[in-house]
């Protein structure tokens, strides 16, 4: 558990309930501790920066109703539901970056042609590249070097192809 909600619980006697509720990073807890079970063996997780560490080995079982505080992105559908605080740090970050390399684009007048399109990778043809990189012991994600020829192992020349004889002149 995290911190404030582990603190807060084992200040608690069994039975009883939190007379304030609790903030964490994922929202407010309304916390009841069922039971005290004393002394765990288990060693007590790392506390997460900034907060203090977790009172040393004490168990317990809990039930808590958690107000979340999350925040869904409405533009990225697939995203989960990210704490408020997080996804505006986030958000600003984002636009801080915009905001730095459109004033680097416009100061070094850089421009992109505006018939320039960024073609198309079908899923089919990312399966195939995994495939390669797969088959040449590449670890997923890796990228072949442009000329690279597949065929040839890291760490090993590769063959030099014969040249032309060039014939030589009458004299």
């Amino acid at each position: 558990m995290v911190a404030p909600f582990e603190t807060a619980a084992l200040a608690l006697e069994p039975g009883q309930i939190a007379p304030e509720l609790v903030e964490t990073d994922f929202g407010y807890h309304i916390i009841k501790l069922e039971r005290k079970l004393g002394p765990s063996t288990a060693k007590p997780a790392p506390a997460a920066p900034g907060q203090p560490p977790a009172p040393a080995g004490d168990s317990y079982d809990a039930r808590h109703i958690l107000i979340s505080t999350g925040f869904k992105d409405p533009e990225n559908p697939t995203a989960r539901e990210a704490p408020v605080k997080d996804y505006v740090r986030n958000k600003l970050e984002t636009e801080k970056e915009k905001k730095l390399i459109d004033d680097i684009v416009a100061a070094n007048n850089i421009s992109v042609p505006t018939d320039f399109t960024v073609p198309e990778v079908t899923e089919e043809q990312m399966q195939q590249m995994r495939q390669k990189q797969q088959s040449q012991g590449m670890p997923p994600g890796a990228q072949m070097q442009p000329g690279a020829n597949p065929e040839v192992k890291p760490g090993k020349p590769e063959p030099k192809k014969p040249e032309p004889k060039k014939p030589e002149a009458k004299k």
